[in-house]
């Protein structure tokens, strides 16, 4: 109880300044959710279909942290643009937009104070202060109602404050534990997500054979992952065997020759690195929809 107390007393401050920005910066990815509700299980190929159908060329189509598609086009005028495709139809939906500097201020509050490293160790601090209040917390809750396995019993309404604390901090417990452990983690990225292993590989192969019996998109096997595990597809400059797709998934990144679908490279990714998006997604909301 002492520890909660103190604990709860030393961050005020920073753990209110950390919630107050937090709750705003969570309608910055609200507003980029313009295809949410796609069905994330589609297939990739019948995207590569419906962008190539739409559009004279394509040269890549790449998701961003808002869960947007942003593809690289030229349009019938001969003219390159970077616009928001819709990943079933190709549809344009618009130019792709940026944080706006309302978002990015609040942001940069939200993760140093305005105060460059030793900011973002304060930050770091009061969110594992904010770990240990939700830990001790929830220690307290249990010892009130007589044990973990009445952990979700009736709380005897006494004095207001006490009551509600404790039916709120009860409930939202599993919410905040989830924030402050994803915030904590991204902090100390460098310490437990090694450093970024370069998974780009060219996408041409060399001496590539032609193919006369060209096959069809949907029976290339790599372009049978949904659209949930694909980051990223870079397309071939022109009909030549050698040009070839590129492909990111969650897990990987593979060179496919563009007339047989046959993989020529791949490399796999670091786990590490797919584990600190997760964090970043349920820290922030990005690409998560209606994530608290």
């Amino acid at each position: 109880r002492w520890s909660h107390l103190v604990l709860a007393v030393a961050s005020l401050l920073f753990i209110l300044s950390a919630s107050i920005t937090g709750a705003i910066l969570t309608f910055d990815p609200l507003s980029h959710q313009t295809t949410g509700s796609v069905d994330q299980s589609q297939p990739i190929y019948k995207t590569i279909e419906a962008l190539k159908e739409e559009y004279s060329e394509v040269f890549k189509i790449e998701k961003n942290t808002y869960g947007e598609w942003v593809a690289d086009i030229m349009t019938d005028e001969g003219e390159s643009q970077q616009i928001l495709v819709h990943p079933v139809t190709g549809e344009n939906l618009g130019q792709p937009q940026e944080q706006s500097n309302f978002f990015k201020q609040i942001t940069a509050f939200h993760r140093s104070l305005f105060m460059g490293t030793a900011g973002r160790w304060i930050i770091a601090i009061a969110t594992i202060c904010l770990l240990l209040i939700s830990v001790t917390g929830l220690f307290l809750v249990a010892q009130k109602l007589g044990g973990w396995l009445k952990f979700f019993t009736k709380v005897k309404k006494e004095d207001s404050a006490p009551y509600y604390h404790t039916v709120l901090g009860r409930y939202s417990s599993i919410i905040i534990l989830i924030i402050s452990i994803s915030g904590a983690l991204m902090f100390f990225k460098d310490s437990w997500v090694p450093t970024a292993v370069d998974t780009a590989l060219d996408p041409y192969i060399v001496d590539a054979e032609r193919d006369e019996t060209l096959e069809q998109l949907s029976m290339f096997a790599p372009f049978q992952v949904p659209l949930s595990d694909v980051v990223k597809v870079e397309f071939p400059f022109s009909d030549d065997p050698e040009d070839a797709y590129l492909l990111e998934t969650t897990s990987k990144v593979s060179v496919i020759h563009q007339q047989t679908g046959e993989i020529a490279e791949s490399i796999e990714k670091d786990q590490k690195g797919n584990l600190f998006d997760l964090m970043f997604s349920l820290h922030t909301g990005h690409n998560m929809g209606y994530w608290p």
